[in-house]
């Protein structure tokens, strides 16, 4: 066979065609040779999908209790200081018996409000319109939120919720919190 030779001005574009398809080649080969590992690894392949994907932080979810006592101005173990005082008997209305309770515990003060903030009875009535509007928005809307020389805790009284905020210049322990949560429920039954 005789090829006729091909004149100079041809030659340049034709090996810069041939040029061209090698390096397609190459290219086509890498680009399924990279297919056929992702079909390999399952892994691989779904990380690939979800990199542009929107995906949502998975963080759990934190469920506050309804109610919930402050854990601010606690000791290990409980004050001494407790005195010996009867609550109820003798005592001419319900604000006079929390003044009993402030003095049994040894307490600067202590509010009872609804959880709107509203107060009940207090033994502060300087203080007791702001603390009641301030403590009882928290304790609804930030129950974790502690505030130094502050207790609040919960409970529930012929269906309505309620507040108790004591400050106490001194720490309180679990067991003196629950003693004076019992204790003002002894009130309230006693007087509403």
């Amino acid at each position: 066979m005789n090829f006729l030779p091909l004149p100079d001005n041809y030659l340049l574009p034709v090996v810069g065609c041939a040029f061209l398809v090698v390096v397609a080649g190459i290219a086509i080969f890498l680009i399924r040779q990279r297919q056929h590992r992702t079909e390999q690894n399952p892994v691989t392949q779904s990380q690939n999908r979800q990199k542009f994907a929107y995906q949502p932080a998975l963080k759990p979810v934190l469920i506050l209790p309804d109610i919930r006592k402050s854990t601010v101005l606690r000791n290990t173990r409980p004050r001494s200081t407790v005195k010996n005082i009867d609550l109820v008997r003798d005592r001419k209305d319900l604000a006079d018996s929390l003044v009993a309770l402030t003095e049994k515990y040894s307490l600067h003060a202590f509010t009872l409000a609804t959880r709107d903030g509203l107060i009940i009875a207090t033994t502060d009535p300087d203080a007791a319109t702001a603390d009641a509007a301030r403590y009882a928005d928290m304790f609804v809307n930030a129950p974790l939120y502690e505030t130094p020389g502050v207790v609040l805790f919960g409970l529930a009284h012929k269906g309505s919720d309620l507040v108790g905020i004591i400050r106490a210049n001194k720490g309180l322990s679990d067991e003196i919190g629950q003693n004076i949560e019992d204790d003002t429920k002894d009130i309230l039954n006693s007087w509403i």
